[in-house]
């Protein structure tokens, strides 16, 4: 989700004091304060007297002059105050709205042919206030329904206070994609100004694409532990051990981006709580071709379908310089799994008398089982083995 905001850049008051340049006549003098060149012309004059706040004072609409605003305000005291040399400071509060849309997910527009926004406008003053949705900058008459919450009220120790609201919109989704903008209108008596507007803009969103990889099997069962791998922009890497694998915690990877409403993260959960169903591991006979030999290793009907297949030699792992091996992955089948794993080797060292190969099978449910073939054996036997619990 992009939220943008789409507000006029903010500038501050600059505050002068208006005093009369003689005593007057009458009982009463008036005081004035003028605030100058700020936008958007939301502001708020505030009076105290010796540190109490005074009420009885008048604010005029701001005046726009070359794209900025000027207001003023006056205020009226005794002459015999005036002349006691009595303390009145005038303050000036220019705030803008905080202004967020939040949308609802890509499942909700699927699955119930709408889809619903919310736009919180916090901090703002004075309390009038309206908020209007556009829908390509046009706006939205055709809304499902719309809900607006009451105000509510925070002090501040300056004495001004500030208010919060929301809108609730629900459209439908036929309406989608389009540029959606909550676009909030502060009022004060005839004056009324555009303080600030979001844009909600579907075509627009992030498209974040997350990839979780897995630890390798030969981690897990060899090593007892690895490392799951998220990536996005860059790769991120985070260690796991096998005892959390094989009861598949759950892990997330939770990408966070500066203009997203809420952050994106995708799970990461290990397939080990299938049913438990033992492997039955077969040497297969040899194959020559092109002064080539491939040992096989046929191991079927195990669950879940996480297993390893690594060859020995001499009770050795197998190095992969010298020879080459690979595994497939596992084949469903009514809900067992079968896999192959294969050992190339030149006819020169299947030759060698002396040599051993062996076959080992890896698997949540039993650990490992080991099946031995050499060039001594014959050549036919395939009789299946069950691994044992260790």
């Amino acid at each position: 989700t992009t939220v943008t905001v789409s507000s006029a850049t903010s500038t501050g008051p600059t505050v002068f004091p208006l005093i009369p340049c003689g005593s007057g006549a009458g009982d009463m003098i008036t005081l004035g304060c003028l605030a100058t060149r700020f936008t958007p012309s939301s502001l708020t004059f505030t009076w105290n007297k010796n540190g109490t706040a005074l009420t009885d004072f008048v604010q005029y609409p701001s005046i726009e002059k070359g794209n900025v605003y000027m207001g003023v305000s006056q205020i009226q005291v005794s002459k015999q105050d005036w002349d006691a040399r009595q303390i009145w400071q005038c303050a000036v509060t220019h705030i803008l709205p905080t202004l967020k849309v939040l949308a609802s997910s890509d499942e909700e527009r699927r699955t119930e042919d709408k889809a619903s926004f919310t736009c919180f406008a916090k901090d703002f003053s004075p309390k009038d206030y309206e908020i209007k949705w556009l829908k390509d900058n046009v706006e939205i008459t055709d809304k499902i329904y719309e809900i607006k919450t009451t105000t509510g009220e925070t002090k501040y120790k300056n004495g001004t206070k500030l208010y919060s609201a929301a809108s609730f919109l629900t459209v439908q989704s036929r309406d989608l994609p389009a540029k959606l903008t909550c676009e909030f209108k502060g009022k004060k008596d005839e004056d009324e100004f555009h303080n600030s507007s979001v844009t909600y803009d579907l075509k627009d969103t992030c498209n974040v694409d997350i990839n979780i990889e897995g630890p390798t099997l030969e981690d897990m069962f060899l090593h007892k532990k690895g490392y799951l791998k998220c990536t996005t922009y860059l790769p991120i890497r985070l260690d796991i051990n096998y005892d959390d694998w094989i009861k598949g915690i759950k892990h997330y990877c939770i990408v966070e981006l500066k203009d997203a409403f809420e952050p994106y993260k995708k799970l990461y959960e290990s397939n080990t709580g299938q049913t438990l169903l033992r492997p039955s591991v077969f040497m297969m006979p040899p194959v020559e071709h092109k002064e080539k030999v491939t040992l096989t290793c046929y191991v079927k009907d195990f669950s879940p379908q996480e297993v390893f297949i690594s060859w020995l030699v001499d009770d050795e792992a197998a190095d992969s310089k010298t020879y080459k091996f690979s595994t497939t992955n596992p084949v469903e089948n009514n809900g067992s799994y079968s896999a192959y794993g294969q050992l190339s080797l030149s006819l020169e060292q299947w030759k060698d008398k002396d040599m051993v190969y062996s076959c080992v099978v890896y698997h949540q449910i039993c650990g490992k089982q080991t099946f031995e073939k050499t060039n001594l054996v014959n050549l036919n036997m395939n009789v299946p083995e069950t691994c044992k619990a260790q």
